[in-house]
Order: C-alpha cells, then sequence, then structure tokens
C-alpha cells in the first residue's frame, strides 16, 4: 500500500518542479533586476548597434526573460537585416546577432543606390562605406527612399548580378557596369579589359560562365582581344565573338 503513495509523491514532487520552472521566467520578469539594461549587437557591418537597438523597439521596463518574438520581427521590418536571433545574458544584457543583405550592385536612377538581390534600396551611407560594385543602368525604382522593393526588371537584373557573383566572382569583380540587354540577358561591360562587353543569360549557369571566362583567356592569350567588341555567352555549349570595326579576322 505505502508503494503508490510513495510514487504519488515523486510525480507530485516532479509536477511542482516542471510548473516552477515554466513560471519562472514569468516571476523574473517582474524584478527590475532583469530589466533590459544593455545590448551587445554583433555581426554588422553597415548598420550603426544604435540603429539596430532602435529598431528593436524595446519598452522601458523591458526584461531579458520578455519573449523576443516582437522584438525580433520588428527589427527584420528594416531594409538591411536579412536574419537575426537574440540571446539572453545574466543579468540584464541582450545579444543581437545580425546577418545583413549584400549589396550586390549601384541601381543607376538617376540617384546611385545600393542595392541587394531580392531587389530592395539599401540605407547605406555612402561616405564611410568602402563598396566597390558594378553600376546598373537602364533600371527604375518604385521608391529609392524607404528601401521598398524595386520594379520586377529592377529585380529581375539585380538577380542577374547575383548569380554572376556567386558563381564566378573573378569575372564579377571585372564588372564596370551592366544593363538589361534588348535581345534578352544582361549585357556587361567590364573594366579589364577596358572596353570588351559581354551578354549572359538572365539566370546564367555556371557553365555558362565558366565558358565566358575560357574564352576571354583564350583571346587574350592569341593577343586578339584588343579586336573584340562584344562577346556573347547566351547561347548552349558555344560563345559568339563579334570583333571590332576594322579587325582583321
Amino acid at each position: 500500500m505505502k508503494r503508490p503513495v510513495l510514487v504519488l509523491v515523486i510525480a507530485g514532487a516532479v509536477g511542482v518542479l516542471s510548473l516552477a520552472i515554466v513560471l519562472a521566467p514569468r516571476g523574473l520578469r517582474r524584478l527590475e533586476m532583469f530589466d533590459v539594461s544593455r545590448v551587445e549587437v554583433q555581426g554588422t557591418r553597415y548598420l550603426a548597434a544604435e540603429d539596430v537597438v532602435a529598431a528593436l523597439r524595446l519598452e522601458p521596463g523591458a526584461s531579458v526573460f520578455d519573449d523576443p518574438a516582437p522584438w525580433l520581427a520588428a527589427l527584420l521590418e528594416h531594409p538591411l537585416v536579412a536574419e537575426a536571433k537574440i540571446e539572453r545574458r545574466p543579468l540584464a544584457t541582450l545579444v543581437v546577432q545580425v546577418t545583413e543583405k549584400d549589396p550586390i550592385a549601384f541601381a543607376a536612377t538617376p540617384a546611385v543606390l545600393p542595392v541587394a538581390a531580392d531587389g530592395t534600396v539599401l540605407p547605406i551611407d555612402l561616405v564611410g562605406a568602402d563598396l566597390d560594385l558594378p553600376v546598373l543602368l537602364g533600371v527604375a525604382l518604385d521608391s529609392a527612399d524607404d528601401g521598398e522593393v524595386e520594379t520586377l526588371a529592377t529585380r529581375e537584373a539585380v538577380l542577374t548580378l547575383s548569380h554572376v557573383r556567386s558563381l564566378a566572382p573573378d569575372l564579377y569583380a571585372r564588372i564596370s557596369d551592366a544593363e538589361p540587354a534588348s535581345g534578352g540577358g544582361m549585357l556587361l561591360r567590364l573594366r579589364e579589359p577596358t572596353g570588351i562587353s559581354a551578354l549572359v543569360p538572365a539566370t546564367p549557369e555556371r557553365r555558362d560562365l565558366e565558358q565566358l571566362s575560357l574564352a576571354l583567356d583564350d583571346l587574350a592569350a592569341s593577343g586578339s582581344l584588343g579586336d573584340v567588341r562584344l562577346v556573347d555567352a547566351r547561347f548552349r555549349d558555344q560563345v559568339v565573338v563579334s570583333w571590332s570595326q576594322g579587325a582583321r579576322r
């Protein structure tokens, strides 16, 4: 008869402990010593720490044991923030880890504005930022002032440059400016070698960009790159070279 009572007592103790664990943050929340007094910001390059703190919209008396979901949701509304997470540290510190959106190009609208791969205008201070990006021409924005997404054509153009940077970073680094091509795809004007333009598909694959790079290397090795006007890599398994007027072939 005693054994069931013992089991019941143990079960009751476990239940009380579990309830205490669940309710503890609620009780701790009311203690002033756990009110947020320090916020550490990590992972930012373009965003100032004070801008991150402001974006969290922490209310006076906010506790480290409060639900962080509303803070994260508010922070993710910032056009420069791609991902974020929040951790608590004793006694009253929040650690905010931020992953920023990466600028892919300058959109000339005609003002030169940095844009991300998803087509959003990024509020980056160009005076303090060291950005070496291709300039995207022939595009338009829905809004250049509040970080809203751009027009569909512009968003697709930025995405093309994002593919180039991901699949062929060396080629991307050589792009001076780019614009949508009249026959489809993207026209890239290269800063090196000077005066050479290239055409790539709207959604280039690694093979397309490798063929383009190989063609440029072969032309350079043969000493004929100076006679080239355009290298078209939009076709499957072939690259078409257009020569400058008067070039001897």
